[in-house]
């Protein structure tokens, strides 16, 4: 009877340990699925940027300031027009929310995400986000974790990662204009 006893106890632990293991690689694949479609959205909005950007007139190395900002305008209306009917969730699909939200949750525990969480919200009070509108310049950017930018998903050199509020948004570069966002990233 014991011998039979550890025998089942046994078997059940391989059992346990093998279904531990494949819900793993499963969890993996289906994350690198996610990171991969959320990676070749981003890119090819950042191909349709750059598109734009090539037909904008170029700046001189020596443009006045004047210039520059007048160029950075251009930039964003074509951009603004070309992406009329972009809409939240683009990027942040329900899935990728969902891996990202754990992943700030592992990158970012205790302390570190309660500090974080205090200083976007003093940080960016009032801030409101819409798809193509313009990040308010004169407000802070809270910066990113190095850590945390490793773990998400890669973007082009165009965008970038900033938390806002309860908000993670991707932003572009140069313009500042909000190409996606998500609610409760820090929740």
């Amino acid at each position: 009877m014991g011998n039979r006893t550890a025998l089942i106890f046994a078997f059940v632990l391989l059992w346990a340990f093998t279904s531990s293991v494949e819900g793993q690689t499963t969890r993996v694949a289906s994350d690198k699925k996610v990171i991969t479609k959320f990676e070749s959205d981003a890119e090819r909005i950042h191909v349709q940027r750059e598109t734009l950007r090539s037909r904008v007139p170029k700046i001189s190395v020596d443009a006045t300031p004047a210039e520059i900002e007048t160029n950075k305008r251009s930039l964003l209306e074509a951009m603004a027009l070309a992406r009329k009917d972009a809409k939240m969730g683009e990027l942040f699909t329900s899935d990728a929310k969902k891996l990202i939200r754990k992943i700030i949750q592992t990158e970012l525990k205790g302390w570190k995400r309660d500090e974080l969480r205090k200083t976007v919200l003093q940080e960016t009070r009032g801030v409101v986000l819409n798809v193509n509108s313009v990040y308010p310049p004169s407000r802070e950017l809270v910066e990113m974790s190095p850590s945390l930018l490793l773990a998400l998903p890669q973007l082009p050199r165009s965008m970038r990662y900033r938390f806002a509020g309860q908000y993670l948004a991707i932003l572009d570069r140069d313009t500042g204009i909000v190409i996606d966002f998500m609610k409760n990233a820090l929740a």
